[in-house]
Order: C-alpha cells, then structure tokens, then sequence
C-alpha cells in the first residue's frame, strides 16, 4: 500500500484534506466516496514529494520539506521509541503516530515515510528522503539501531537525546524572551518620543528665544531627522538586513565571521561552551547507538555551528 494526498468535499460543501492509504488512487477514491466525500484530487505521496503534484495538493510540497520543531521531533521520536518497544511493527507505529497527530502537515510526513517503508525501504532510507526534518545524526543512529536490531533501545536513546535538546531550546528562549521584550519595547518608547513627544515641546523652547544646551539641540535635530527620513532609514536598515543575510552565506566571510565571534570577550565562551556541549551529546548519542567512531565523528560535526 502507498499513501495518497487527496483533497474531497463532504455533504456540507466543505473541503477537506488528509492522508488515505491504498493500493492505487482508483481504491482511494472509492474509499473516500464510501465515507461520503467527494474526491476532488488524489495524489500519490512521491509525486508530491518529487513535485510533480498539480493543484492543491502540491501545498504539502513545502509543507514537508520544511523542517521539524524541536518539540514535534521530540514527540514523533518518543512516541515510534514507546510503540516500538512495544512490540508494534515500524509500519503499524507510524501510521499509529500520523493517526494521532494533530497537525496535518506531520501527519503527511510520517504518512510518506510510511509508504517509503511499505514499499521495502529501511526506516532510516525512508527519513532520508526529507533531510530538512530528519538531520544526518538521526537518521545514522536509527540505521545503527536497524543493523544492530536494537531500534526499540536505540530509539529511547534517540528520544532522550531530543527531549534533552528542546529543553535546552526552550530554556535559551525563555532566558532571551524578557530581555529582547525590553529591549522592543525600549526602541518602541524612544521611537516614540522622538517622533510625536520631542516636536511638540520644540516649540516651547523656541518661544522662549534663549540659547538651548547642546544635547537639547542635539535631541531635537535627530527627531527632526526621524521624522522627515524615516523611510530612507527602514529602507537603509532593510538593505543592511539583506547584505549581512547575504554575506553570511558566503563561505570566506562566514569562516572570518566565526573567527572573530570566538575572539570576542562574553560571546566567544558562549560560543565555544556551547559548540562543545552539542558536539559531545551527539557524539555519545552515536557511539552508544553502535555508529563508528570515525563516522560518529563526521556526523557531530553538523551540529556545530561555528
């Protein structure tokens, strides 16, 4: 059986969209007219994927290639590692997890791998066909559990791993969510002042003809700058945005760029401590899942980021 993406309209008139498995698209369409949907498009799972899809069901193009949030990763991988050491087919467990999430476009993604699976590929060949949302260090350690034949211990190692990893997502953004709300809002406050507050009181001081101290002549001309060339100055910030997004991707200045972030004083520290501590986890995680050292070695290196 393959997976088909198919679009249909119930008795109501309404669209509906979703995932139905089946040996052909005819047996899909007939299943969806035996609910009493209306097919309207069925597409099989790997056209979509090679983007061959017409019409509406080429949104889940996009959709599937994007990668997954840490907390999405980490449920999908403890939930296959808990139906696994069950005792549940690889098969039977993915189709138990798309069942019961709540987000389409997951559930379109392991509706997929499924397929893959169901068609003889190894779980870990068929995460390969969406590496944005299954890095090269997960889909390794599940080839290493599938060859050792311990998937369900090495999946419950995997699953720790990236509990472990959202954790340590959530409590940097939560560290970062007040002081980068103070600081919006601080811009926020400033912006205003020197816009609508400062001219209004300009003003006051020019009725009074005396001489003003030079930073009150100095906060003046600058909100009279930002009023008259705000747009100049969010289309120059605009432009900088895109050339440092540009530069960034350019292999010379992003190796000059890491240079200099480990030179700096608080950052560099930052940097290294926390390079370090992701390069060690996933170097055990791999090890401990039966990849070699050489190739746990390569594959760690991905999750450095200077």
């Amino acid at each position: 059986m393959a997976a088909f993406e198919y679009t249909a309209i119930d008795a109501r008139g309404r669209q509906k969209k979703g995932i139905e498995e089946g040996d052909s698209s005819r047996q899909v369409r007939q299943a969806l007219r035996d609910r009493g949907l209306a097919p309207t498009s069925v597409v099989h799972s790997a056209a979509v994927r090679n983007g061959e899809a017409k019409g509406s069901a080429s949104s889940y193009r996009l959709g599937l290639r994007r990668a997954l949030a840490p907390l999405e990763l980490a449920l999908f991988t403890r939930q296959l590692a808990t139906l696994v050491a069950a005792g549940l087919p690889v098969e039977e467990s993915l189709a138990t997890i798309a069942r019961q999430s709540d987000k389409r476009r997951v559930s379109a993604l392991v509706m997929n791998v499924r397929a893959q699976v169901l068609e003889g590929h190894s779980l870990a060949a068929a995460l390969g066909e969406y590496p944005s949302a299954f890095a090269a260090m997960y889909r390794s350690t599940v080839a290493a559990g599938e060859q050792s034949g311990y998937l369900h211990a090495v999946l419950n190692n995997l699953a720790d791993h990236t509990d472990q990893r959202f954790e340590s997502v959530r409590n940097v953004q939560m560290a970062l969510f007040y002081p980068v709300l103070l600081f919006v809002v601080s811009i926020g406050i400033i912006s205003g002042l020197m816009v609508y507050v400062v001219p209004k009181i300009v003003g006051v001081f020019e009725r009074t003809g005396n001489e003003l101290p030079f930073l009150t002549s100095a906060l003046i001309e600058i909100s009279g700058f930002l009023r008259a060339n705000w747009w100049i100055i969010a289309i120059v910030v605009g432009v900088l945005v895109l050339v440092a997004r540009w530069l960034l991707r350019q292999a010379e200045f992003r190796l000059a760029w890491d240079h200099r972030k480990l030179r700096l004083p608080i950052v560099g520290k930052v940097v290294r401590s926390g390079n370090a501590s992701r390069y060690a986890s996933t170097l055990a995680i791999l090890t401990s899942s039966g990849v070699p050292l050489v190739d746990a070695m390569h594959i760690a290196t991905e999750v450095v980021t200077n």
